[in-house]
């Protein structure tokens, strides 16, 4: 199940009768039962082909990383050589690359061509894919694997820390993914802080902590707990943006040279949307990385090419009150909210409905009168998005 797998849950409330078998050798980061929740009934991994045959289930549903190719590999073999007739649907995210590094490439092939239906985390995968299986007339879906439910977008946000010490302030709710030591005195060089979530990776990056807590600029390194996910927009909309996997793609906008890095989207998209930050990635223009794309798209990504790029992005107070009032429609979702929120920020109920239904992109509407008439520059320092210039320009 990997990272927020609660989502499961979903099933249950829907009337759906969950039955679950699990790998034996999970990794930290595999959620597998038995769970708290979804009252799902657990399969032995011992004489799972009996009870499959004694429950006569509507659908398998194999997922989600390359710890469960072969589990999922020898169920749906064994399907396909007794001819039983159930529907097999393979979601697949992380990764391909280990399953050529581990050997389970061909059983991997095996699932992506036999199965009943595929789910791919994105578009980009979906094409790489498609360079070694011919998907021709098979049922086909684009979702990511690692997708929190609805309940954990809130609108509980906090005031800015950068209202407070007149400085930037990042974070990372996770990995230290391209954020070495090196990397992170540049950013406290400009007076950018970083600051680092989840109890596991204190461990994990033990050594880096350690070497920028001996330095100069150890008061720009901040240390949190995990933070469950109903806390994610209290704790993390106090910053200013948020940091995705940094790296430098080399594919050159070939399919074929891709490597996980381009075709993967990092769980914690989803834990910084929640929060309505921009998220922070190495500009990589002229290649294909699937989380430039997606956040392109949204325009809710902060792409730079060096450390002073990065830094005037983070100054510049328009284009990130912009950034931040696009966010927050995208947060709106739905037409009917985007009424409703409207007109509780004093537009006449006929102007909030003509402008929830509005057909101008994202970004359009954040530069517009829609957004800047409403979620103005007082407004936005009332719940702490306040710009930094006025206390750079020293």
């Amino acid at each position: 199940m990997a990272y927020n797998s609660e989502r499961i849950y979903e099933l249950e409330k829907r009337g759906h009768k969950l039955w679950g078998l699990w790998i034996s050798n999970p990794n930290p980061y595999n959620a597998i039962g038995p769970f708290p929740y979804s009252n799902i009934t657990d399969l032995s991994i011992i004489n799972w082909q009996q009870k499959l045959n004694e429950i006569q289930t509507d659908i398998i549903y194999g997922l989600l990383n390359y710890q469960a190719v072969s589990l999922a590999f020898e169920v749906l073999k064994y399907i396909r050589e007794n001819k039983l007739r159930f529907p097999f649907i393979w979601h697949f995210k992380e990764g391909p690359f280990y399953c050529r590094q581990f050997g389970d490439w061909n059983k991997l092939i095996y699932l992506l061509d036999n199965s009943d239906g595929n789910i791919f985390i994105n578009r980009e995968s979906l094409q790489w894919y498609s360079l070694f299986i011919n998907f021709k007339d098979k049922l086909l879906f684009c979702m990511d694997g690692d997708l929190p439910v609805k309940n954990w977008f809130k609108d509980n946000y906090t005031r800015k820390i950068s209202e407070l010490d007149q400085e930037i302030h990042t974070v990372v709710p996770g990995r230290l993914v391209g954020l070495n030591p090196m990397r992170m005195f540049e950013l406290f060089k400009r007076g950018i802080h970083l600051h680092l979530y989840g109890n596991y990776y204190h461990l994990l990056y033990y050594d880096y902590i350690k070497e920028v807590q001996n330095s100069s600029f150890s008061r720009y390194l901040h240390i949190h707990s995990t933070v469950r996910q109903d806390k994610w927009c209290e704790e993390f909309s106090k910053y200013d943006a948020g940091w995705l996997h940094l790296f430098k793609s080399y594919n050159f906008g070939k399919l074929q040279r891709m490597s996980w890095d381009d075709l993967n989207y990092p769980a914690r998209i989803s834990t910084l949307a929640c929060a309505s930050l921009p998220m922070i990635q190495v500009n990589n223009d002229n290649h294909l990385v699937a989380t430039q794309e997606l956040t392109s798209h949204l325009d809710i990504g902060i792409f730079y090419k060096d450390f002073e790029e990065l830094h005037i992005k983070l100054k510049n107070k328009e284009w990130l009150r912009n950034r931040l009032r696009y966010c927050i429609w995208h947060h709106w979702k739905k037409p009917e909210r985007k009424r409703k929120k409207l007109i509780r920020l004093g537009i006449n109920p006929d102007h909030a409905y003509a402008w929830s239904r509005t057909r101008m992109g994202g970004w359009a509407v954040a530069k517009s009168p829609i957004l800047r008439t409403t979620i103005t520059v007082e407004r936005l320092k009332m719940k702490g998005y306040v710009s930094l210039i006025e206390y750079y320009n020293r």
